[in-house]
């Protein structure tokens, strides 16, 4: 289940990296980001 959710997790990272962002919505793709690389590191962390 990990495996499948830090996959997950970089797909929809590469996303928003790749796609442009709309005017304005800058702090909630920020925010987003964020609480999405916190999820993954403690996935990582369950795991050590």
């Amino acid at each position: 289940m990990s495996v499948i959710m830090l996959i997950a997790s970089g797909n929809v990272v590469q996303l928003v990296l790749t796609q442009s962002i709309p005017p304005g919505r800058e702090p909630t793709v920020s925010i987003m980001l964020g609480a999405l690389t916190a999820m993954a590191t403690s996935v990582v962390g369950n795991w050590t």
